[in-house]
């Protein structure tokens, strides 16, 4: 392993970050859709976090400023008459509120932090594809990921070495494992049409969630991955109380008891 993942990483980093991140799935059952979905959000959170250091440089550079202003101001008003300081401090308060004002005009003035909740639907480019395309055919070729009526198996101490690795690496990797799930999970318990997709999804999202308690998110993050757990934690319930019906039970009555668990669970 200490000679494969150097090469993997000399031959794409892309593989190198998706093998890191499918570490914090289920081992099994990984859908090539899910590599894609990952490496977009993974773009997608680089570019947040680069907004983010423009903006913070951006703030150093007004703080910078308003230093050296201060600086003057106070040499200024040292040798100034009392009318003189007057004025001087109203074009100081003026220029203060200008900057103030138009540096909160800026492109970045909504951003507030990098890990916050992904917009659902979002489409997927033909970068997202090759690269995943390629990152699964380059896993597949050095034995790390298994393949089996199209979707892909790691082994679990393969998925926990590549969880090794400093707490803030690993907290970049799972906040992006957790966009993806936040943006590819779309279950309703009332609405069966997300059952199947969402079923898919389903051991990887219980999976993601349970790294991610180990760390601390944004607020408004934190009750994502709430509803997450909730949610998967539904779907799971459904699952087991029809498996169990079906073993003992006909086809007819599971479905009818399914739908009245369906109803007391919509309900509250």
């Amino acid at each position: 392993m200490s000679m494969i993942l150097p090469t993997i990483q000399d031959r794409s980093q892309t593989t190198s970050d998706l093998l890191h991140l499918v570490a914090y799935l289920a081992p099994d059952g990984m859908p090539k859709m899910l590599f894609r979905n990952l490496l977009n959000e993974k773009k997608i959170f680089d570019n947040k976090i680069l907004e983010q250091k423009l903006r913070a440089t951006k703030v150093r550079k007004h703080l910078s400023i308003a230093c050296m202003l201060v600086g003057g101001v106070v040499s200024c008003m040292i040798s100034a008459t009392s009318r003189q300081r007057i004025s001087i401090c109203a074009v100081m308060t003026a220029a203060t509120a200008s900057s103030i004002y138009f540096f909160n005009q800026g492109p970045n003035s909504g951003y507030q932090q990098a890990n916050t909740t992904p917009r659902r639907n979002m489409s997927i480019s033909a970068f997202e594809y090759e690269e995943s395309d390629n990152a699964w055919d380059v896993l597949k070729s050095f034995s790390l990921l298994s393949v089996k009526e199209g979707k892909g198996s790691m082994h679990r101490l393969l998925q926990q070495a590549m969880r090794i690795q400093p707490r803030e690496e690993s907290l970049y990797y799972i906040t992006i494992c957790v966009r993806s799930m936040l943006s590819c999970w779309k279950f309703h318990a009332e609405n069966t049409e997300t059952w199947r997709s969402s079923l898919l999804l389903l051991e990887h999202v219980k999976s993601v969630v349970g790294h991610a308690n180990e760390y601390d998110f944004h607020p408004d993050q934190t009750l994502e991955i709430a509803r997450l757990s909730r949610e998967a934690g539904i779907l799971s319930s459904m699952v087991s109380f029809f498996v169990c019906l079906c073993s003992s039970w006909g086809y007819r009555v599971c479905l009818f008891s399914l739908v009245v668990l369906i109803y007391h669970l919509c309900r509250h």
